[in-house]
Parts: structure tokens; sequence; C-alpha cells
């Protein structure tokens, strides 16, 4: 977080991490991490120019762009950034994180359930922070597991 001094508010600040490896059916190969920067606003623009400028790192001597996997949140901006992304790398792939897709589909189903929703919300927050509820359940159900 940053302190703004016009308004004297901390702003949160965004960091766009990349990850490179090599994709191969026969092995996982090794994951790199080959930049993390502080990004100035969160948009399709701004993931452009973090995808371009790594895209230099891994090839200095040019960019190879045929065969590119490009794998993200189903954030909006992320996918318009794959869609200019792709104007430039045409065999592009985008995929989208399943889990973040689950995680989309999760929440639509506890928005048309608001009673259960409010049930699961109260049964986490009472095993959240008591080791002695915990040990109770267990003690009581002890083949069921907590509640996730």
């Amino acid at each position: 977080m940053g302190f703004d001094r016009r308004n004297g508010r901390c702003r949160r600040k965004s960091i766009g991490s990349v990850i490179v490896g090599i994709l191969s059916p026969d092995n996982p190969s090794q994951k790199y991490l080959l930049t993390t920067e502080v990004l100035t606003a969160v948009s399709s623009s701004t993931i452009d120019t973090l995808f371009e400028t790594v895209m230099n790192l891994v090839w200095p001597d040019g960019i190879e762009r045929e065969n590119v996997l490009f794998v993200t949140d189903a954030a909006t901006y992320m996918i318009k950034a794959a869609r200019q992304i792709r104007t430039r790398y045409p065999n592009l792939l985008h995929l989208t994180c399943l889990s973040h897709g689950l995680h989309s589909v999760a929440e639509e189903i506890r928005s048309l359930f608001p009673d259960i929703d409010s049930l699961i919300s109260n049964a986490k927050k009472i095993f959240l922070k008591s080791p002695s509820r915990k040990q109770q359940f267990k003690d009581v159900i002890p083949l069921i597991s907590f509640p996730p």
C-alpha cells in the first residue's frame, strides 16, 4: 500500500508477476519467475505492455511469436489484454484459470441462495478462530471433515 498525499488515504498498489516455463507433453518443465512489477494501473494496456516486456526478456534476439500460452484469471481486463496481444501473436492460446472460473460459479450460486450463504458464513465463523470448538466437533463427529 502507498500513501496518497493529496487526500491523505492509503491506496493499493497492483503487482504484476510473470512466470514462464516450457510446455512439453513428456514432462513438466521448471518454472521461472521472470519479473514482478508494480503496475501504474490495472488495465488491459498495462498487462499488454508487461507481456511485451517479458517476451523481449525471453527472446532478446527476436520474439518467437508462434507458440505462446497466456494463462490468467478471468478478469475483464485480462480477457481484453489477451485480445490485444493476439493481434501480434497469431497462435496465442489464452486460458483462464479453472479455479477462478469455479469461484465465479460459486459466487453466483451464493447470490441466488442468500439463506444458504448466511448459513455457510456463520458456520465458518464458528470454527474460524476457536480450537476448542474444532476439537468438540471432532469429538462428536470424528468422521466428518470441517466445513470448507
